[in-house]
């Protein structure tokens, strides 16, 4: 037996029905936006910069406008800028970078610059910062003042950023590091100033203790000198010192020749 099928085409009036109700779709989806906490909106109409938002729900034209969200929390940015030291030494500096775009200017800010600002504005302001500061300090004094060292950068690096309306939160220096040759060297020079170092304490102790012993000879010397002068200015004395060393045992032979007790 057979089934017969019946094919039920779209009439042109569902048709237009179906277009209809996309279209509308469309224009009340894109008739409304959405900018997260911690960013804001620049609103652009038919590409063209009109007004910046804020976070929170927001109206707009559909198919006119747009909505670019920029975020206005502080952002880290991470570089590593080649430069030369005042004393011609290379040196590779690893900063990181806080910073935030400001809602006030954001309209200004996208106009002029646009989105891939961290490209074109801060990796060469950073680049820029870091030779200049740098070329003020030997390489030692990059190592040895480095807070210094971080507020020269981050003045620069300020000045540069704000004509372009980004803030500097903070900035850090991460690292410095400077050409294989520079390195041998200065590890070098730390090994012969510990050298040095090693030996003067060395030198220092042989000093001590050869006046220690100067010392102790004078005093042995003064001291006989004392003993020396009190024999001679009273005799009574050296017998003194044979009762202290006599142990009270009589010799077994007495003669005229004897002593009593030898007191050498």
């Amino acid at each position: 037996m057979a089934i017969n099928t019946i094919r039920i085409e779209p009439t042109i009036q569902q048709m237009k029905y179906f277009v209809f109700w996309f279209i509308a779709l469309i224009i009340f989806l894109g008739s409304f936006t959405i900018v997260p906490n911690g960013e804001a909106g620049v609103v652009l109409r038919m590409q063209s910069y009109n007004r910046t938002i804020s976070s929170g729900f927001h109206f707009k034209l559909p198919l006119v406008e747009s909505i670019v969200k920029l975020s206005t929390r502080v952002q880290v940015y991470e570089a590593t800028a080649s430069s030369f030291s005042k004393d011609i030494q290379s040196a590779d500096t690893k900063i990181a970078l806080n910073y935030h775009l400001s809602q006030d200017v954001l309209g200004t800010f996208w106009s002029k610059i646009g989105e891939s600002y961290e490209t074109t504005i801060i990796a060469p302001a950073i680049q820029e910062s870091v030779k200049v500061a740098t070329a003020k300090f030997t390489a030692q004094e990059l190592v040895e003042k480095r807070p210094e060292v971080k507020t020269e950068i981050q003045k620069e690096l300020t000045l540069r950023l704000q004509a372009k309306y980004i803030t500097v939160d903070d900035f850090s220096i991460l690292n410095f590091d400077f050409s294989d040759a520079y390195e041998k060297s200065t590890e070098a020079k730390q090994v012969a100033y510990q050298d040095a170092l090693t030996a003067k304490n060395k030198l220092e102790q042989v000093k001590y203790e050869a006046e220690q012993a100067v010392s102790q000879a004078e005093g042995k010397a003064k001291a006989l000198e004392i003993e020396g002068r009190a024999i001679t200015e009273n005799p009574q004395v050296l017998q003194g010192r044979a009762i202290e060393k006599w142990n009270g045992v009589l010799p077994t032979v007495t003669g005229s020749n004897i002593p009593f007790i030898n007191i050498k």
